[in-house]
């Protein structure tokens, strides 16, 4: 009777054991909710929208980044950009201001690697001053960038390379810091 019991008590033992291995899900890839970032690109292709009336020097875009994540595969972004010119000959100087609103999907998310696409759309605000004119004020209703691939390595700070075409540029390196873990 001894042995009956003890054994019934090791088969109720182990059977909670591998229960317990057959229900637990498999590990969640961790996810961070806000990035915030500042990248540099360059060959921004806007001059199809800004009307120069000389042919511009148009320096590196810098950019100022905000996303919010809603899960691994989707996020929403808020993106400013700024590009200095000059018109050499001409005295002109200015800077174009764009900000615009980010769509991303990634379509390959890991805990230290990410590959996505996405897309912006926004506005153009152009300044531009010189010596012998007075300051002129543009603005263009429509800004846009499509980048077809963009690589994000890291967890917390991370660096992110974009490629595409627009107003950010066509090749866009940056650095991102990701805060506050979803749960």
């Amino acid at each position: 009777m001894k042995k009956i019991f003890l054994s019934i008590i090791a088969l109720l033992l182990t059977a909670n054991i591998f229960a317990q291995e057959i229900t637990s899900s498999p590990p969640k890839v961790e996810m961070l909710k806000h990035e915030v970032g500042v990248s540099i690109g360059a060959f921004p292709a806007i001059a199809m929208l800004y009307k120069f009336d000389f042919n511009p020097i148009i320096y590196p875009v810098l950019h100022f980044r905000y996303y919010y994540n809603f899960d691994t595969i989707h996020s929403l972004g808020i993106l400013l950009s700024a590009i200095p010119f000059e018109g050499i000959g001409r005295g002109y100087h200015g800077c174009l201001f764009i900000p615009e609103l980010i769509y991303k999907i990634s379509y390959y998310h890991s805990d230290w690697v990410s590959f996505y696409l996405s897309i912006a759309v926004g506005m153009q605000l152009g300044f531009a001053y010189s010596i012998d004119f007075s300051p002129s004020f543009q603005f263009y209703p429509i800004a846009c960038q499509l980048n077809l691939f963009g690589v994000q390595i890291g967890k917390i700070h991370s660096t992110f390379i974009e490629l595409g075409y627009g107003s950010q540029g066509v090749v866009t390196i940056g650095y991102k810091h990701n805060f506050n873990k979803q749960k």
